[in-house]
Order: structure tokens, then sequence, then C-alpha cells
């Protein structure tokens, strides 16, 4: 229980620090809770939710950061461990849309 009490209050952390635009620190707060999480939670569907949001809450993170790369990456990891997750979805999509558009952008600034 005490494990879990602790994990809550760095993921609001996480969450308090996204919201003051200190993305840097938020993906440090939200890389200490991915790594906590599965000794805190174990592997059940509950945890994998609980999971996917860890990761789309640092996707967002990278989003903000414009490190596009690592975003996708965080995001498909959430996919995978919950494949419904709405928010996950969406950002995916987004991601995916703005890394086509910069790469259009180069290309056309090449020629």
């Amino acid at each position: 229980a005490a494990r879990l009490e602790e994990l809550k209050r760095d993921v609001d952390q996480g969450v308090v620090l996204f919201r003051a635009e200190r993305f840097e620190e938020a993906v440090a707060q939200f890389n200490k809770c991915i790594a906590s999480a599965e000794k805190t939670l174990g592997r059940s569907s509950e945890a994998r939710v609980h999971a996917a949001n860890l990761y789309n809450n640092r996707s967002a993170c990278y989003e903000k950061l414009g490190r596009f790369d690592e975003a996708l990456a965080d995001v498909t990891a959430a996919l995978t461990l919950s494949p419904g997750h709405a928010k996950a979805c969406e950002r995916r999509l987004r991601i995916i849309e703005t890394q086509r558009k910069l790469a259009n952008a180069r290309s056309a600034e090449s020629t």
C-alpha cells in the first residue's frame, strides 16, 4: 500500500511538472514512475492500463519538447499495453501527422 501511495504521488508530481511546462523534469519524473510501476502494480490488466497512462504521459512531454520519435515510441508502448487507449490513439495520429508535415517541409526546403 505504501508503494502504491508513493507511485501516485510521483505520478501527480509528473503531472504538476507537465502543467508547469517543465517538460524535461516531467520526463524524468515519468521515467521514475515507469521504472517503479511494474514492481508496484504487477502485471494485471489494471496494471497494464496504469502503465499505458504513464507511457502516454511521457509521450506528451516528448511531443511538447519536439522529440517526436521518442513520443511515438512511448505512445506505441501505451497502445501495446492498452489498445483502446483513446488519448494515446489521438496522440499517435497527431505525432505521425506532425512528422509527415516536418518531412514535407524539409523536402520542400531542399529543392
